[in-house]
């Protein structure tokens, strides 16, 4: 095998062989890079072979080679591309702690083992059609990393894709494991999440995903403890298989912001949905697969804090459009003002716990009269917990940052007044 300057015959790569300058290039007879056999340069940046040093390594191309071994190139400084055209499985750390590391190109890799790019914060593409198995933490940390599209997904471990701050959509039709494991997006910044065929959404799954929106999953059947936490900006949700009773009461623990839900319970899933009294369009009894036609009708619905009574407007929505465009509008097509709030009348009638949901929501999601109407209605309690006192305060301070401001713009205004009567 001819690699750099060196011609050795052998199938897998050692530890002391194949580099040149700032590459290595293996060609078609290395079919295995052995377990560690270019890490730790990382840790020790005197490593040399052949007098080349690994932490200049910025390449990597091995045109055959079809396993990558455990640390193989674990902690590589400088590394920032690699091509193996027909590499199959990555086995554990083996592009670990490669900080620099931007482009991976593998389009016939299916296995990628345990924390396999960990911490690579500058990784932007991965280039995989055959992509199928994601190990624990393969993923984590990975700041750059865009959008995955493939249909060959069918496992991902624990927290495979925790933290992808820049991961905004991910689209899989074949996701097939009825359960996956514990937290696998969460923390992430994914914004759109499809596939056809998951069905268990475990705990902790997209938990502090702040800017997910949309989630569809036509064969979802369980939603689990914290599942959707933390999701503040989640507004589309479709799950039409999803019974009440497989509803965790924590799935959308400070989920504020919902304007669609397309699922068989409707008032159930409002309950669930922690105190936010909306509009919410609900789906036809009778719609085909190709249909999906939301319709808003005049109904009455009760207040989930207060038990009052809201009468909600008669409204058509526009037909379901598909599933791209409907993210691209989502915000066009309902607004603000189809959110109705009715004042607070809390005083000594719910637990601490219902007050305390009540509170992050005002604070979070609450326009400025919302948040007064709240502080007014806690002030008439005969009694305040710590807790829920420190979360007033919170919402006092920017009920005031907010008038400083008018006051601030009036002010302004007020200047500017004297300086044109001056002229």
């Amino acid at each position: 095998a001819q690699c750099g300057y060196n011609k050795i015959s052998v199938t897998k790569v050692q530890s002391d062989n194949y580099i040149k300058e700032n590459e290595i290039i293996m060609n078609d007879t290395v079919f295995n890079v052995e377990q560690g056999a270019f890490s730790n340069a990382f840790r020790d940046q005197s490593v040399n072979l052949k007098d080349i040093n690994l932490c200049k390594i910025k390449t990597i191309v091995g045109w055959s080679v079809i396993q990558i071994g455990e640390q193989a190139f674990k902690g590589l400084p400088m590394l920032e591309q690699a091509y193996f055209p027909a590499v199959t499985t990555i086995q554990k750390e083996a592009f670990s702690d490669c900080p620099l590391l931007k482009i991976f190109s593998a389009p016939c890799l299916y296995d990628v083992g345990d924390k396999s790019f960990y911490g690579c914060f500058q990784l932007t593409e991965l280039r995989s059609q055959k992509l199928g198995k994601i190990g624990v933490s393969a993923f984590e940390n990975n700041y750059m990393l865009k959008d995955l599209y493939t249909n060959n997904i069918t496992e991902i471990a624990n927290r495979g894709f925790v933290c992808c701050k820049s991961m905004s959509k991910f689209v899989s039709n074949v996701l097939s494991n009825k359960q996956l494991s514990e937290t696998c997006f969460a923390e992430s910044g994914i914004v759109v999440f499809r596939s056809q065929s998951l069905e268990h959404v475990t705990r902790n799954y997209f938990a502090h995903c702040y800017n997910l929106r949309v989630f569809e999953g036509p064969g979802v059947t369980f939603l689990m403890a914290y599942c959707f936490s933390n999701c503040y900006n989640l507004a589309h949700f479709s799950a039409p298989r999803l019974p009440q009773k497989n509803i965790d009461f924590s799935a959308f623990e400070n989920v504020i912001r919902f304007m669609t839900y397309e699922g068989t319970y409707l008032n159930d899933f409002r309950a669930a949905n922690f105190i936010k009294t909306k509009v919410v369009p609900v789906v036809q009894s009778q719609v085909e697969d190709n249909q999906k036609v939301y319709s808003l009708q005049t109904q009455e619905v009760t207040d989930q804090v207060t038990n009052k009574q809201l009468i909600t407007e008669s409204k058509t929505l526009p037909e379901y459009k598909s599933f791209e465009q409907y993210t691209d509008d989502l915000y066009f097509q309902q607004n603000e003002d189809e959110i109705q709030i009715v004042d607070f009348d809390i005083k000594n009638q719910y637990s601490t716990a219902q007050l305390m949901k009540l509170a992050k929501y005002v604070k979070f999601g609450g326009s400025y009269e919302q948040k007064t109407k709240f502080l007014e209605a806690i002030a008439q309690m005969d009694f305040v917990n710590d807790e829920l006192f420190a979360v007033c305060e919170d919402i006092l301070d920017q009920i005031q940052q907010v008038k400083s401001l008018d006051d601030l713009i009036g002010n302004i205004d007020e200047k500017l007044g004297q300086l044109e009567a001056l002229k």
